[in-house]
């Protein structure tokens, strides 16, 4: 199996991604059969598509050539329009959009952002995108009753792949340049991975302890 940044899935990551794919299995079918955990999720994420914009606005300045400023400035244009499609099917749904939220698995994933090296930041958008799109895709499976929220991550997800794709195929050349920005992509990937996990068992726990009302302040993009 190979990543979109051209290398090649160590089998330590697949066990520990099979584990994470089957926890979030159990966790997506929890929210997609309560229209309360669902509009939960998508309220999430439209705040997170819409802190993306400014986020993204800012970094395609100081992008180091013009293919890649285009490129980021394009990224941000998707996420406006991701979070406008995501606001008007909450309004259908009956539900608003959030202006904040407090989420232990987002909360350190793009810390520092305006600072941090080009390079590095791509490295945490591409995790961030990664699992973003994993997660629609799974929450997508157990839909089979809401056809309108399927064609919303199915619109989402064209674009999310493409996202994917040119920060990859960026980074791959990044790391043919120097190896150790390759060692702080894996540290980024093991974090983000044991975060989630964490994340996705905790709403499975909570759902089988009757504890449901404690969900939404877990749940993970």
């Amino acid at each position: 199996m190979t990543t979109a940044h051209g290398r090649s899935v160590t089998a330590l990551e697949q066990v520990q991604e099979s584990f994470n794919s089957f926890f979030s299995h159990q966790a997506f079918a929890q929210i997609a059969r309560s229209p309360e955990l669902k509009a939960e999720y998508l309220a999430r994420l439209h705040w997170l598509e819409s802190f993306a914009v400014g986020m993204l606005k800012h970094r395609a300045q100081n992008m180091p050539t013009r293919e890649l400023q285009l490129k980021v400035a394009r990224h941000a244009a998707d996420e406006f329009k991701h979070a406008k499609w995501i606001g008007e099917r909450l309004q259908e749904l009956g539900y608003e959009p959030k202006t904040g939220v407090q989420d232990p698995y987002t909360a350190g994933v793009f810390e520092n952002y305006p600072e941090i090296p080009w390079q590095q930041f791509f490295i945490q958008l591409y995790v961030a995108e990664t699992r973003g799109s994993q997660d629609m895709e799974i929450l997508k499976s157990h839909l089979h009753d809401d056809p309108s929220t399927c064609d919303l991550l199915d619109r989402l997800l064209a674009d999310e792949h493409n996202h994917v794709r040119y920060l990859g195929e960026a980074l791959s050349e990044e790391f043919d340049r120097d190896p150790d920005l390759l060692r702080q992509y894996y540290k980024t990937v093991w974090r983000e991975k044991l975060s989630y996990l964490g994340a996705m068992t905790r709403i499975v726990s909570l759902y089988l302890s009757g504890n449901r009302d404690a969900i939404p302040a877990t749940i993970a993009f």
